[in-house]
């Protein structure tokens, strides 16, 4: 073979082989966009539904509701709201207040009225 030929096919394995280790690594980096985020740790869930929890306290303080008997857990975006009320038409407002915040998907209202004497 003569030497224009020897560098001519040297230097197109040479391209070949770098086009193809580019097109592998496109891959993987298409692969590691597309892939599943990780599950988050149980400090970051923690920090989340506590966070969740002081924004649902909020809404209820937005919407008038007396809120200083009221136990509210959030789980995943799921509320729970447990405690008494001084008035029975505060209860459903609560309710809305809880699912007026961003991130709740339900609500559990096991609020009761206050009973005088208790």
């Amino acid at each position: 073979m003569n030497k224009p030929l020897k560098m001519l096919v040297g230097t197109s394995i040479a391209l070949m082989l770098s086009v193809g280790f580019e097109a592998v690594h496109a891959q993987d980096d298409m692969s590691a966009a597309s892939a599943p985020a990780a599950k988050p740790g149980k400090r970051a869930k923690w920090k989340a539904d506590h966070k969740l929890e002081a924004q649902v306290r909020h809404a209820l303080t937005t919407h008038k509701v007396e809120s200083s008997d009221i136990r509210v857990v959030a789980r995943s975006g799921k509320v729970t709201l447990d405690g008494t009320v001084e008035d029975e038409s505060m209860i459903p407002v609560a309710t809305t207040a809880a699912q007026s915040v961003e991130g709740v998907t339900s609500v559990k209202n096991n609020l009761t009225k206050h009973e005088a004497g208790n």
